[in-house]
């Protein structure tokens, strides 16, 4: 990716394939403590990470993920995990026991209503 940022403190560039893994664990980790509805359906940091590993290594194919690397450490601090809502969702997400996450539901049912309103191309 050519539009890279840098400071002195952090740098935000185009995600790597060696990044999935941090970026997955980070992801999931604050999702699990952070994220509302996550928190409040008790979204499991394990299956998180899973989603993350799966729709990671997608967008970062795809060139839709960014990461945050601390320039003192050159850990992953913060990430980007996009997925193009027209492409199929990868064949990896039916491993994952997902019928029993409200958060998944939920989001099932806005992007129902959005492909039953919208033409995606």
């Amino acid at each position: 990716m050519t539009d890279d940022f840098r400071s002195s403190e952090i740098s935000v560039r185009g995600a790597e394939p060696a990044d999935i893994a941090d970026m997955a664990k980070l992801l999931s980790t604050v999702f699990h403590r952070k994220d509302p509805p996550a928190v409040a359906t008790q979204f499991s940091a394990a299956k998180l990470e899973d989603l993350a590993l799966i729709f990671g290594g997608k967008s970062v194919r795809e060139g839709l993920s960014m990461v945050a690397v601390s320039a003192a450490t050159g850990k992953i601090v913060g990430a980007v995990l996009a997925h193009d809502f027209a492409t199929p969702v990868p064949d990896e997400i039916a491993r994952i026991d997902l019928d029993a996450e409200p958060v998944i539901a939920l989001l099932d049912g806005i992007e129902d209503r959005f492909r039953a309103s919208h033409d995606i191309v």
